[in-house]
């Protein structure tokens, strides 16, 4: 998944340009709508095949359809002249003020993104001690939230298309904060979990979706993948502290 990802996110940006943003959302969305059905596909084995058999049973269809999915693929090549040497990043990114900007919003801003997510099944099964743990019940609001991320990545590149990509990183990062400081402390009943769920994987989630189009506004397409694989290798540097 770590080598897919900085080549399916920065693939769709190479390909367009009026609305590089709506369809680089429309790609990445799948993450989101994958997640859903996932989360529904693991649930419904764990009682039945238990963790291991899941798991392998899981793997196999990443597998294929990661497979199916490699076939699709086209890289558009950027011309080239015959005597360029070629760079493992773009002339200049390593002293441009931009590249160490985006960098720092990966690692601060990235560091509370994925923390709903993560705890949010853990969450509801402590919030709603009623409910139980081995149906899908716990899971519901996880599942809900990444349909609706899918569907806040699409909106996000329709989004950028109009306001500038790195104007709408702002206002994801703004607004995806501003939900964990002042909604998720007092979600405290299932009706509002999951409310919660769905507006901050609505509008918490565009980085992803967001961050090829902001790289190739400012630094070109070319070295794309390379780029975007930087960034999201640096927000890893900060991921321990999530745990």
């Amino acid at each position: 998944m770590s080598l897919a990802m900085p080549l399916t996110v920065s693939l769709p940006a190479q390909w367009f340009l009026k609305k590089r943003g709506f369809a680089t959302g429309l790609a990445i969305s799948g993450a989101g709508v994958g997640g859903g059905f996932s989360s529904l596909i693991v649930r419904g084995l764990l009682p039945h095949q238990g963790y291991r058999n899941t798991l392998i049973i899981y793997a196999c269809m990443n597998l294929a359809l990661t497979v199916f999915a490699w076939t699709l693929l086209e890289v558009r090549m950027p011309p080239r002249n015959a005597q360029e040497m070629k760079r493992w990043l773009p002339q200049g990114i390593s002293k441009d003020v931009a590249t160490y900007s985006i960098a720092a919003a990966m690692c601060l801003a990235v560091l509370g993104f994925l923390n709903p997510p993560y705890y949010i099944t853990a969450y509801t099964t402590r919030q709603i001690p009623s409910l139980d743990p081995t149906s899908i019940a716990p899971a519901v609001p996880l599942i809900v939230g990444n349909f609706f991320t899918g569907i806040g990545r699409v909106c996000a590149g329709v989004v950028s298309d109009t306001i500038g990509p790195v104007n709408t990183l702002l206002v994801s990062f703004a607004v995806g904060g501003l939900f964990q400081m002042a909604w998720w402390p007092f979600a405290t009943t299932y009706g509002n979990i999951i409310a919660f769920t769905c507006a901050y994987c609505f509008f918490g989630n565009w980085w992803l979706s967001i961050l090829p189009a902001a790289i190739a506004q400012i630094f070109g397409v070319k070295g794309l993948a390379t780029t975007c694989g930087l960034m999201i290798l640096i927000r890893r540097v900060v991921r321990p502290l999530q745990e």
